[in-house]
């Protein structure tokens, strides 16, 4: 679906125009500013100035940066607790956020929330199995730069949100509610590793 036509054709799949995101960017700056006050040293100082800067201050103008970026079928929410593996086969779950999005968005996300000692030591082979499998399909040939600079655009989102999932209270959800803080917490310890290990703020400061 590399810049396919039907993309657009179809009111169910998302995209950055959408006035639903434009809606929700109260609820972000909101989030991001009480992360600041509340966990100050959730991620380096740099990378706390540089979303802020950018994204967090000028949001209406990133989305449609993000529209225009070079894009396909993303799921949205592409992680570990949206699937269910058997011996040989995988479901994917969880289909509802599916966009129209450059493909950093998931390929981010799945690094970084699905992280852990053993897949980061894998990592720079998954990157290669991605941008092979990428190619094959009739997408481009990006370097592994190239890629890791549509992952560090997707982490303005992925790492802004965070703060929203982090600052809610969550005993309405009764026994449930550790579960979700331990799961968000996660989220944002991955998000904040994975620009760390890509350098992140750098790029951004490049890119933008």
């Amino acid at each position: 679906f590399w810049e396919a036509p039907v993309l657009d054709r179809h009111d169910w799949l998302y995209n950055w125009r959408r006035e639903s995101l434009l809606a929700g960017i109260p609820v972000m700056t909101e989030g991001w500013s009480k992360l600041r006050a509340q966990q100050p040293d959730a991620m380096p100082d740099e990378l706390w100035a540089v979303i802020d800067e950018t994204y967090v201050q000028n949001t209406k103008d990133f989305l449609e940066l993000f529209a225009q970026r070079p894009a396909t079928f993303v799921h949205g929410d592409y992680e570990l607790d949206n699937m269910i593996f058997t011996d040989d086969d995988i479901a994917v779950l969880d289909w509802q956020t599916t966009m129209r999005s450059f493909p950093g968005f998931d390929v981010g996300w799945f690094l970084a929330c699905s992280a852990d000692d053993a897949s980061i030591a894998r990592e720079a082979d998954l990157i290669e199995a991605y941008r092979a499998a990428l190619e094959a399909a009739g997408g481009p040939r990006w370097s592994t730069e190239e890629l890791l600079d549509d992952c560090a655009i997707g982490m303005l989102y992925h790492v802004s949100g965070a703060g929203y999932t982090n600052t809610q209270d969550m005993s309405g959800y009764g026994g449930h509610a550790p579960r979700m803080e331990a799961r968000f917490a996660r989220m944002l310890s991955g998000v904040v590793d994975a620009s760390v290990r890509w350098d992140v703020a750098a790029r951004l400061r490049r890119l933008l």
